[in-house]
C-alpha cells in the first residue's frame, strides 16, 4: 500500500512539473507570443521591456540599429506603427516557422519567419533571428535581427 501512495506522490509530482520544465521551442513561442501580443496592442514600450538593457536590435527602416532597451523602445515604436491603431481589426502577426536551439541552459536561438498584416490589410514576410537569454528567472531578448521580405502570396517579376 506504501509503494501505491508513493508511486501517486511521485506521479502527481511528475505531472505537476511538466509544464515547468518547457523546452526551447515553447520557450521561444511564449517569447514571441508576448512580443507579437506587445506590437499588436501598441505597446511598443511593453514590446521593448522584452529586451535586456544592453541588447542590440536591428529593424527595417531609417534608424534601423538600437542598442539598448530605451533605444529599441523607439526602434518598435517605428516598427508597430504598421499595425497602430488596429481600429478595422486587420493586423495580424502569424508564425509561418520557427524552430529554436538551445545555445546551453540560459540562451535560446530563434529562427522565425512570421506572416504579417498591417492596419490597412497589406502582407509581408518578417524573417528574424534572435537570441534570448535567462537572468534573473525571466528571459529576455539580447539580440534580434528582423528583416521583411515578399509574402509568400506575391511573386518577384
Amino acid at each position: 500500500m506504501k509503494i501505491k501512495y508513493a508511486a501517486i506522490a511521485v506521479l502527481a509530482t511528475l505531472v505537476t512539473a511538466a509544464p515547468a520544465m518547457a523546452g526551447p521551442g515553447d520557450t521561444a513561442r511564449a517569447q514571441e507570443q508576448s512580443f507579437d501580443s506587445a506590437i499588436l496592442a501598441c505597446n511598443a514600450d511593453g514590446a521593448g521591456g522584452l529586451y535586456e538593457e544592453d541588447a542590440v536590435a536591428i529593424y527595417p527602416g531609417e534608424n534601423d540599429i538600437a542598442v539598448g532597451r530605451g533605444a529599441i523602445a523607439k526602434l518598435l515604436k517605428n516598427f508597430a506603427q504598421a499595425f497602430c491603431p488596429n481600429d478595422q481589426k486587420k493586423a495580424s502577426l502569424k508564425d509561418v516557422r520557427l524552430a529554436a536551439t538551445p545555445l546551453g541552459t540560459d540562451y535560446i536561438l530563434i529562427m522565425r519567419v512570421v506572416d504579417a498584416t498591417d492596419k490597412q490589410g497589406n502582407h509581408a514576410l518578417f524573417r528574424s533571428t534572435k537570441v534570448i537569454h535567462k537572468s534573473g528567472g525571466k528571459w529576455h531578448y539580447l539580440s534580434d535581427h528582423t528583416s521583411v521580405g515578399l509574402a509568400s502570396d506575391q511573386q518577384s517579376p
